[in-house]
């Protein structure tokens, strides 16, 4: 397992994050069923920190240099539903880019929009995930976003657990950084 941005967060800031993680619960243990449909021992859940500022701060920041530190340009942020959503809101105001949002249902109201936020067509985005599996919900977003005429070269995640996310995603032109 691939804890954040292993060359912003290195050492000392690595472990306090750990640390908080631990403090929050992030970690369960027993019989869990992955949405990717994977048996897992471990069940990782992010949203355990949407409580506490300074983790959510720690993350985000880390989020934001290992973004700084990647990618020379970029035009927008966008989350995966939903829980890497507070995260990448975080990172869009460090960042001060766009950030856009997308649904998992277009709304069967108002505009009917499935992405919202500001962008244009062949706009760069970057997109930001908490925990990273096989990839499977990324590359959800990331074909949407395609079909939009954006262009997604770079996902950012706080938590690879390394089984197979990165390579799937290697395959659709996509770099995992983490």
């Amino acid at each position: 397992m691939n804890l954040l941005v292993e060359h912003s967060f290195t050492g000392a800031r690595q472990r306090n994050l750990l640390r908080f993680m631990l403090n929050c619960k992030v970690f369960k243990f027993g019989e869990f069923v992955l949405k990717s449909g994977m048996k897992s021992p471990i069940y990782i859940d992010l949203r355990e920190c949407f409580g506490y500022a300074d983790l959510m701060d720690l993350a985000a920041d880390g989020l934001k240099h290992l973004i700084q530190e990647t990618v020379a340009s970029f035009d927008g942020i966008v989350g995966v539903p939903y829980a890497a959503l507070p995260y990448a809101t975080l990172v869009s105001f460090r960042c001060k880019k766009p950030l856009i949002i997308i649904r998992k249902e277009a709304k069967a109201h108002g505009t009917k929009k499935l992405i919202e936020g500001l962008y244009e067509k062949d706009a760069k985005v970057v997109v930001v995930e908490d925990v990273v599996t096989t990839g499977g919900s990324i590359m959800e977003v990331v074909n949407t976003l395609r079909a939009e005429g954006l262009v997604v070269e770079h996902v950012f995640c706080i938590l690879d657990r390394e089984q197979g996310g990165a390579a799937k995603l290697k395959e659709d032109g996509i770099t995992l950084h983490r």
